[in-house]
């Protein structure tokens, strides 16, 4: 009997390679997604952080905030045909996809004229692919916020960092630190699309310590993280969705050609993953970062 099963497997594998694999990713992503609710389920009922974090960083208080925005535009998906146009329902860790319309206009979009503080030279997101190019892709990149210290993953939606920032806001208020690798031209967005909604005089504004040195001196001395006084940044670099895109980019390849469920799911499933691996985490960075500011205390005053 087992001879006669293996024989059919093997005559399977041999004549319906194509067959076998598309029925297993027809039930590999209904699994994904029964596995995602029950997760989500079992983490509202346990209180558990290490299974879905809704409410921001474990390891930050609650009434302050550090959160580092960042997108990257190599996790694009292409159109498959004209008709390509559905997109994913909003799932875990994509809430501001449901904002998406709201701030999908260029009235909030930053441009050159928004301050006179910095001179550099930057393109604005929108312009760092060609409109030819913009005509493959469904979607353009995926944009990004993680905890500004402890790298713990918050929202994600597929570009437009404004409907990000609002749930950020509506969730947990607007005493935050936003690092943002062009704050300065950012800062005027903000106070145009929320300043009627939310008090901002809390809101503090840093560019990302490695992209900081692109700026100019003057943009520099306003929003350099270590020049700051106030916010309480202390060794935190912003850095953070830089590391995370690090291991996303693991997934640009394989999700450029999905649907957008599938590719939602991927992208969900990846994200859990790396969530649970920086809370159980935490422990150790917190104790290398007590470490390292001790040394550097130790430094100065000798």
């Amino acid at each position: 009997m087992l001879y006669i099963i293996l024989s059919h497997i093997h005559f399977l594998l041999i004549y319906n390679v194509d067959r076998i694999r598309k029925s297993l990713g027809n039930a590999y992503y209904p699994y994904l997604e029964m596995q995602r609710r029950i997760t989500s389920e079992l983490a509202t009922e346990l209180a558990d952080p290490t299974l879905i974090k809704e409410d921001g960083c474990p390891a930050c208080p609650k009434d302050k905030m550090f959160v580092a925005l960042d997108g990257n535009m190599q996790l694009r998906r292409r159109k498959a045909n004209e008709k390509d146009t559905v997109k994913a329902e909003p799932s875990l860790f994509f809430e501001p996809e449901k904002l998406l319309n709201k701030y999908d206009n260029d009235s909030f979009k930053p441009n050159d004229n928004d301050t006179t503080e910095c001179l550099s030279d930057f393109k604005a997101a929108s312009q760092a692919i060609t409109s030819k190019k913009l005509d493959k892709f469904h979607e353009t990149g995926l944009f990004g916020s993680v905890c500004g210290r402890h790298d713990v993953l918050l929202y994600f939606l597929f570009m437009y960092p404004l409907s990000v920032l609002d749930v950020i806001l509506q969730k947990h208020g607007s005493n935050i630190t936003i690092f943002y690798d062009i704050a300065c031209r950012f800062s005027n967005a903000i106070k145009k699309a929320f300043e009627d909604r939310y008090n901002l005089d809390n809101v503090n504004m840093a560019v990302s310590l490695f992209h900081s040195f692109s700026h100019s001196i003057t943009c520099q001395s306003s929003y350099h993280p270590r020049f700051i006084e106030g916010c309480n940044i202390g060794l935190s670099d912003g850095e953070g969705c830089e590391r995370a895109w690090s291991y996303f980019g693991n997934f640009v390849k394989i999700t450029r050609q999905m649907c957008a469920d599938r590719r939602m799911a991927i992208l969900v499933h990846a994200m859990l993953h790396y969530q649970k691996k920086r809370i159980l985490g935490l422990e150790k960075s917190v104790r290398l970062s007590y470490k390292k500011e001790f040394r550097i205390r130790v430094y100065t005053r000798a």
